[in-house]
């Protein structure tokens, strides 16, 4: 009804076509040309039919303007972590501490369960395991980041990072750093939020054999891979965009249960025709989150 607030998505998949049937929803063609008009960045918009009835979310009282905002971006997070097996133990790193690093960090803690598909080895010892948070991880699903950037380091931890440390130069180095936190393993799971090629080659360096590295951020820069090193490490190589309906759902849970907190996240506040600067901001590296407010919004 009029005056009441919503949460919309900008696609909606049509839930029944070979990809849907699949999981793909950001594959389905339905999804792909459905739309909001004209854009996101608009005083008003028009809203269709099918994105009301499926894609639609009333904000609950407790979650201001703002926070209403991080459910979609925190919903594509949320599909990354539901196509992400784990185990208990399994140690995570988040290479990439920008607004959606810092997401999908809280993501990964309030969700993550073990992988349904994939039983737990009976001889899998974390009884007396070293608590979370130590060299050698534990039960407890560690999570480190990793950033360039020295202030978003304690925002991380702020935010439940188990650890979080600067990015090393070298593209080796990584390895050895994460070495006393996975027993010389390396991560189970990395999850790239930062889009160039080194953080990619970072990645392939840390993982673990048998390990999983999530493309969550990405440029069109050309990537030269071993592939006889992926081969015989078994290492999966996986990538998820945007969200489903299900996923938009548990984003707005877990903003309302504050499960995930946004605090912090928003660095810029600015008036929707200051949009060229807010664009440059991020552009430029010197921002976090810009928020653009409305004449007259709460």
């Amino acid at each position: 009804s009029v005056g009441q607030r919503v949460v919309v998505a900008h696609h909606v998949p049509c839930g029944d076509c070979h990809y849907c049937r699949h999981g793909n929803y950001s594959m389905c063609a339905s999804f792909k040309t459905s739309n909001i008009d004209p854009c996101g960045f608009a005083e008003y918009i028009r809203v269709p039919a099918r994105h009301v009835q499926q894609t639609t979310l009333l904000l609950p009282p407790n979650l201001s303007d703002e926070e209403g905002s991080f459910v979609e971006p925190l919903a594509c997070c949320v599909r990354a972590v539901r196509r992400t097996p784990l185990l208990p133990g399994d140690t995570v790193i988040i290479l990439g501490l920008g607004s959606i690093g810092l997401l999908m960090l809280q993501a990964f803690k309030a969700l993550a369960p073990p992988n349904p598909k994939i039983a737990e080895p009976r001889n899998r010892n974390i009884v007396g395991a070293i608590p979370r948070g130590r060299p050698g991880g534990g039960p407890g699903r560690p999570i480190y980041g990793i950033d360039l950037i020295p202030e978003r380091l304690q925002l991380a931890s702020d935010l439940g990072a188990d650890d979080a440390f600067l990015a090393p130069s070298d593209e080796q180095a990584l390895q050895h750093l994460l070495a006393p936190y996975t027993e010389g393993r390396g991560a189970d799971a990395i999850i790239i939020t930062a889009a160039g090629v080194r953080p990619f080659k970072q990645a392939v360096a840390a993982v673990r054999k048998g390990g999983m590295i999530h493309i969550f951020a990405a440029h069109s820069a050309m990537v030269p891979i071993n592939l006889e090193t992926i081969y015989q490490q078994e290492v999966v190589i996986t990538s998820t965009y945007s969200s489903s309906p299900e996923d938009l759902r548990i984003a707005l849970a877990l903003l309302d249960s504050r499960k995930v907190r946004v605090d912090g996240l928003i660095s810029h506040r600015l008036p929707l025709d200051h949009f060229a600067e807010g664009v440059a901001l991020m552009q430029k590296h010197a921002a976090l989150k810009v928020y653009f407010h409305i004449a007259g919004e709460s």
